[in-house]
């Protein structure tokens, strides 16, 4: 037994098929643009951080530096 399937329906399948597609492709983009601005700040706070290590690294140096010509002097 076959049905007969009309061409409205098929309009209206597609139709709807459409829709659900526009709505994913929206959803798509926000979360695509919320991601990009997550990936943006964690960046930031990566670099800001490491420009902090740095610093802390090059003051350790010349403390050390100073330690070493303390100690290399003749008593």
């Amino acid at each position: 037994m076959s049905e007969t399937i009309s061409l409205d329906w098929i309009g209206t399948t597609l139709r709807t098929i459409q829709a659900e597609q526009r709505s994913i492709r929206d959803e798509n983009a926000l979360i695509r643009g919320a991601l990009s601005e997550a990936i943006t700040v964690l960046l930031a706070r990566i670099a800001a951080f490491e420009a902090h290590i740095d610093t802390r690294m090059d003051v350790l140096n010349v403390r050390l530096d100073g330690l070493q010509r303390a100690l290399d002097r003749p008593a």
